[in-house]
């Protein structure tokens, strides 16, 4: 996710205004500079609800997970975490199946893997709750779910810790 967030894809304006939402998804080319949200205080929402699959950080064998996995129904609506701007939508990466990247300022991004019937482009401004795709499968497993990460900068947080708490 670093070089999608650092590497092949421009830098960010820093005072452009975000697109407003589309209708029509449409592919915009990663020459296209993306504004960025100005402020975010960090707080998120649940993007699906079902049971944490897989938790933040090391597990048995080494395997390292940089968010958690969520299990969902597949074709579950998958909801912007918090207000932002699309930075990416791709597969770029094949251990996150379809990826999409959503820029939520100060430095804040989360992203969302495994993900099938995107519903939004690159640079398309999202808001907290909005769908933004439908859920999918993993590669590595027949279980549909979602994969969900959570970056300040280029170091990933544990999700739970900035979700809140389930009743």
């Amino acid at each position: 996710i670093e070089d999608l967030i650092t590497g092949s894809e421009p830098a960010l304006a820093t005072r452009a205004e975000p697109k407003p939402p589309v209708t029509t998804p449409k592919i915009v080319a990663p020459t296209v500079t993306v504004a960025e949200p100005s402020r975010f205080a960090g707080r998120f929402d649940w993007p699906v609800r079902g049971p944490v699959l897989r938790g933040f950080g090391r597990h048995s064998g080494g395997q390292q997970n940089d968010g958690i996995n969520i299990g969902v129904e597949r074709g579950s609506s998958i909801s912007a975490a918090a207000d932002g701007v699309v930075a990416y939508v791709g597969q770029d990466i094949p251990a996150y199946g379809t990826l999409i990247l959503l820029r939520h300022g100060d430095g804040w991004l989360s992203a969302y893997g495994y993900a099938d019937s995107i519903t939004v482009t690159r640079g398309q401004k999202v808001v907290r709750g909005q769908t933004i795709a439908k859920s999918g499968t993993s590669p590595y497993s027949a279980e549909p779910q979602l994969h969900f990460e959570i970056r300040n900068g280029r170091t990933p947080v544990n999700p739970l810790s900035h979700l809140p708490a389930r009743s």
